[in-house]
């Protein structure tokens, strides 16, 4: 695959050969490649005006994490988020992103910072809340971890006729309360789900 893309590259396939070489190095786990293939893509975009391009440095800046190299990541997560061209979740993914990049760069503060802002953007997603537990724990703020961790438990519900029929998700309120609004009648399994607070920092399952 890695062959197919760099000559289709080599072809002027443009950015679409660029992102298929990302993705090639993706697959053999080959990052600072994929992460060099996918930062051209975005600067190809750049120069095309391509509203993409955003979307290419976030690949980039999580290429370079995985591959060991958070100031790297956190520049290409930087330059992801001034293009002002991501939706407001996606801001928010990025800034969890980020969040881990300063883990792995020893930046705790900046971790909080840029976690406490991806919080804000995505509440309801139990990632966030996970790593922010997994970071207060770091912090030695056991309050916290266990207001973040509760937040973070996910429910599922299930028709009792077809159990293994996923109908939705949600997550508990800070008081613990939930709510599946908008339901038929009918009887309906809760199944509680619940993640590895120790491993959060280290990146998503």
């Amino acid at each position: 695959a890695v062959q197919t893309a760099t000559a289709w590259r080599a072809g002027g396939g443009g950015i679409a050969a660029l992102l298929c070489q990302g993705l090639a190095y993706t697959a053999l786990e080959r990052w600072p490649e994929a992460a060099t293939a996918f930062e051209n893509a975005a600067q190809a975009g750049e120069r095309a005006q391509d509203r993409r391009r955003a979307n290419f440095w976030v690949e980039s800046g999580n290429s370079w994490l995985a591959g060991g190299d958070p100031a790297k990541a956190r520049r290409a997560f930087d330059t992801a988020l001034a293009a002002n061209l991501l939706s407001p979740q996606m801001q928010g993914e990025v800034h969890l992103d980020r969040a881990r990049a300063s883990v792995a760069a020893g930046d705790v503060a900046g971790a909080r910072v840029d976690l406490d802002r991806g919080l804000a953007l995505v509440p309801a997603d139990p990632f966030a809340w996970y790593l922010s537990a997994a970071l207060a724990r770091r912090q030695n703020d056991l309050a916290l971890a266990r207001t973040d961790i509760d937040k973070a438990v996910t429910l599922q519900l299930y028709d009792v006729k077809h159990p293994t029929k996923l109908l939705r998700t949600t997550n508990t309120s800070p008081d613990g309360t939930y709510a599946f609004r908008g339901l038929k009648p009918g009887r309906y399994s809760v199944v509680l789900e619940l993640s590895e607070v120790d491993v959060a920092l280290g990146g998503r399952s």
